[in-house]
């Protein structure tokens, strides 16, 4: 009996530390997901306020590559 115990010790440990280490990735994937969503939210709202100031093609060429280059970043992110 006592063998079985230890043999069940034996598989739960690591599949424990496994289970641990797994939480602790997602939460520091969730911590940057929050701080990626903040920074492009601050990106977007920036160009929103370029927008209102734009005075030539040449800058409104430069905000739509910009826009240009979130969407392709989301699009890769959401296919991934």
């Amino acid at each position: 009996m006592a063998e079985l115990s230890e043999t069940m010790r034996s598989v739960m440990q690591p599949t424990h530390q496994m289970l641990s280490d797994i939480s602790a990735r997602l939460t520091a994937l969730e911590e940057k997901v929050g701080q990626l969503e903040f920074e492009w939210k601050k990106e977007v709202a920036a160009i929103r306020s370029d927008l209102k100031d734009v005075t030539s093609d040449t800058q409104l060429h430069a905000l739509t590559l910009r826009v240009s280059v979130i969407e392709d970043h989301m699009s890769v992110r959401a296919g991934s």
